[in-house]
């Protein structure tokens, strides 16, 4: 007796099977496309596309990026040559080369993943003037950042920031992602120019908060040109303690007097700060008299979501201004002012 033939696979089985051998080509197509794409811009064409398509950026506050050319694999050891940065005004900051060692694939993880980021050489000509977003934002950004090492052996500043030329260094790290953040900086401005130490090491799952900032600054320095005075400055940022309770106090001098005095609080990710302000000594006319002989302030904060909320009250015997709001773009301030109706030479509140 012949044995029975064995019935055909029911239709949808079939199509299931005719299904499952379509994707698995599909992905080996992808995956295949993926690879000759890597391959692709990892030559001097495609170094040259990448280049391109930076300089084409647009964003709205005017920072254009100008690589002359790229060298390297762009997948690991990558130098940039030829560095611009301009902004609406024009050329700011340039370098003649940059070496980078990152992950580009991170960020398919929204993870920006730099290893090193090296320069022997950079000049910054002026500071520069970009323009501010139309439109509020979070206060840091929307992915990782992770910078194992960043330095820059000689800083050239130009005459325009500060009056003199000046040659600085900078050396640093930074993690910030969700769970921590990390920021270590040293910065040097040679022949007894500014000295900058600034840590910000917070992970809360590890009960780990860390604050310290040092800046020395000269007359005429870096740091007063960038805060907009020649005024010699001295500021210290310290305090002990941990992510679940830390007290700190910061301190600011110009020209050897003090002008701000604040005891700061940070208790699981709620911020605040408490203190006097003293700037009356260095003005005059209104600005002194609303300001006269202190100003108070008491502050609180929360930072979630990359979203900074507070309120900020600055009080004087001429000026009561409550500022609140989700960052400082968002925030909305009401005042109530004595004898003066003006600060820093803008309406700031009226009579009453």
């Amino acid at each position: 007796m012949e044995a029975e033939e064995a019935p055909p696979p029911p239709r949808r089985r079939r199509w299931l099977s005719r299904l499952a051998k379509g994707v698995v080509a599909a992905a080996l197509a992808l995956a295949v496309l993926a690879g000759a794409l890597a391959v692709l811009l990892d030559t001097a064409a495609g170094h040259r596309f990448i280049a391109d398509r930076i300089a084409a950026m647009a964003p709205q506050s005017g920072l254009r990026i100008r690589i002359g050319r790229i060298e390297g694999s762009i997948w690991n050891d990558t130098r940039l040559r030829d560095v611009r940065l301009y902004d609406p005004k024009g050329l700011f900051a340039e370098s003649p080369l940059i070496e980078v060692d990152w992950q580009p694939l991170a960020w398919i993880a929204n993870r920006l993943v730099i290893q090193r980021l090296d320069a022997e050489l950079a000049t910054l000509h002026r500071l520069p003037r970009l323009r501010p977003s139309e439109r509020p934002g979070p206060v840091l950004p929307g992915f990782d950042i992770h910078v194992g090492r960043l330095r820059v052996a000689q800083l050239r500043i130009g005459k325009a920031v500060t009056g003199q030329p000046r040659i600085a260094s900078l050396a640093g790290e930074a993690d910030i992602r969700s769970g921590r953040a990390l920021v270590d900086l040293k910065a040097v401005v040679k022949q007894g120019g500014d000295r900058l130490s600034l840590l910000l090491d917070a992970e809360p799952d590890r009960d780990r908060f860390d604050l310290d900032v040092r800046l020395v600054s000269p007359a005429r320095g870096v740091a007063g040109a960038i805060l907009g005075t020649e005024r010699p400055i001295a500021l210290t940022v310290e305090g002990d303690g941990r992510w679940a309770a830390w007290n700190g106090r910061a301190r600011l001098d110009l020209s050897g007097r003090r002008t701000a005095d604040l005891r700061l609080r940070a208790e699981n990710g709620r911020y605040g700060l408490a203190g006097s302000l003293a700037p009356a000594q260095f003005w005059t006319g209104k600005k002194a008299r609303l300001t006269a002989p202190a100003v108070q302030v008491v502050g609180r904060a929360t930072l979630e979501d990359r979203q900074l909320q507070g309120r900020l009250a600055l009080r004087s015997p001429a000026m009561n201004v409550v500022a609140t709001g989700m960052s400082i773009s968002r925030a909305a301030a009401s005042a109530t002012c004595g004898s003066a109706p003006t600060c820093c030479d803008r309406p700031l509140c009226s009579r009453t």
